[in-house]
């Protein structure tokens, strides 16, 4: 599947893969950002659902990882470069009937992240309820 994203400095065509391998599931991304005067690579990967047990609660965890190339202070005319990257880990609680919840904390380098509102390096923890489908 491809997606494209406006960016700060450009766009970005992405191509992404959903791959099972070693018992596990994993969503990877290959981005190719872009901006008047170059192209720049990126890659992320996600281990999706990792099954965790901690003290006693059984737990579903989602580790993302990216690094990138991007334009010199996200500039749309120029051809240098500067690396960057994002760790970041989803924990999924156990469901209370129809309900869950999860928290999901992530560090970043200066540089731009689809979904995220910071170009500088930034820290974030967000906390949210999902909800069951049956």
């Amino acid at each position: 599947m491809a997606s494209h994203y406006l960016t700060s400095f450009g766009y970005t065509v992405d191509a992404n893969v959903f791959l099972r391998a070693h018992g596990g599931k994993f969503f990877v991304t290959l981005h190719d950002y872009a901006n008047h005067d170059r192209r720049f690579p990126g890659i992320e990967v996600e281990a999706v659902d990792r099954e965790l047990r901690i003290g006693g609660r059984d737990l579903r965890a989602t580790p993302r990882a990216a690094l990138w190339s991007q334009p010199d202070e996200q500039r749309f005319r120029t051809r240098d470069a500067r690396v960057g990257g994002l760790v970041g880990l989803r924990v999924d609680l156990p469901a209370r009937g129809r309900y869950g919840s999860y928290v999901t904390a992530e560090a970043k380098s200066a540089g731009w992240v689809a979904g995220n509102e910071h170009l500088d390096a930034n820290v974030s923890l967000r906390v949210g309820m999902t909800r069951l489908l049956n």
